[in-house]
């Protein structure tokens, strides 16, 4: 079996390498370093470019990370896990363009030492009328740096992605933590009407010119209340990967400010830019043995973008 887990898990590596630099947050109560426990599962439906309009990649993968961790704020915890969102970007406001090799001052080695992934126990995932168990993998190659289990599942163990259906996710507990269940109902898809006047999925690479307000509009969700989502443009220059994230209401309709495409070099490092449009629902439920729990579920369309 293989999965991109895997790949996420040295991402991971490279995250806790390259370390996170001190963010300084809005509200100091929710991020300030503290010790605790808690469980982050991410349901991800992604589609990204392929070879022509009609032959782009489609993914669905489900993975769970139960933590405990020591000296970090939760969204440092998020983020060494590969699971941040921009919460500290203001809704409907994009963030600074921002390397993805960032650094800092603690020793990596020492960096791990204050974050190990738990077991839980078996965990089994519902969507609509299927059951699957979520299975528990370890990596020996990567124990030295890090200790524990991840959850991971995707297509190849019956994994699928049902739109607007009811989901349970149970956990049937260890010595650390109790079983717990948490329920929600799925996002509906997400569809791209249109990029900057054109639609995304009748071109190969969406052209466009340094500068260039971007108006992205796509399908409003069903749910009677809207959630967020986030637009996020990444490119490289000088072979560092860059990155913008936009936090946005889930309201089908966002333009992309002209001085964030100023920003992009012409054929950075000889590939398209990418641009991603991702749907985010959060479900939270509480368990004895972990102070937080959090459920997500993603789906996020990729394009190409060509000066």
């Amino acid at each position: 079996m293989t999965i991109n887990i895997k790949t996420e898990l040295l991402l991971v590596n490279l995250v806790i390498f390259m370390a996170l630099a001190a963010c300084d947050f809005e509200d100091e109560e929710d991020y300030s370093p503290e010790q605790g426990k808690m469980g982050l599962i991410t349901a991800r439906l992604s589609r990204q470019p392929g070879d022509g309009p009609e032959n782009r990649t489609e993914r669905f993968e489900v993975a769970g990370h139960f933590v405990r961790y020591e000296g970090l704020g939760t969204v440092e915890v998020a983020e060494i896990i590969g699971e941040d969102i921009p919460y500290d970007v203001e809704l409907d406001t994009c963030s600074h363009a921002l390397p993805d090799l960032l650094s800092s001052s603690q020793d990596p080695l020492e960096l791990t030492r204050q974050v190990e992934l738990i077991d839980v126990g078996n965990i089994t995932v519902r969507f609509g009328s299927r059951k699957q168990l979520l299975p528990a993998r370890n990596f020996p190659d990567l124990m030295n740096l890090i200790t524990g289990v991840i959850y991971a599942g995707d297509e190849t163990q019956g994994f699928s992605f049902n739109p607007s259906h009811r989901f349970e996710l149970r956990t049937y507990g260890s010595g650390d933590v109790d079983p717990f269940v948490l329920v929600g109902r799925s996002p509906g898809d997400l569809s791209i009407s249109s990029i900057g006047d054109v639609d995304p999925d009748m071109v190969e690479s969406l052209m466009i010119s340094q500068g260039e307000v971007l108006e992205v509009k796509w399908d409003s969700p069903e749910e009677d209340s809207a959630g967020e989502a986030i637009i996020e443009i990444s490119w490289n220059m000088f072979d560092i990967p860059y990155h913008v994230e936009c936090r946005v209401n889930d309201d089908g309709d966002f333009t992309v400010p002209g001085e964030i495409t100023a920003m992009i070099p012409e054929n950075p490092a000889g590939t398209d830019a990418l641009i991603s449009i991702i749907r985010v629902r959060t479900f939270r439920s509480v368990a004895r043995g972990l102070d937080s729990v959090e459920f997500r579920f993603l789906i996020q369309e990729t394009y190409s973008l060509g000066l």
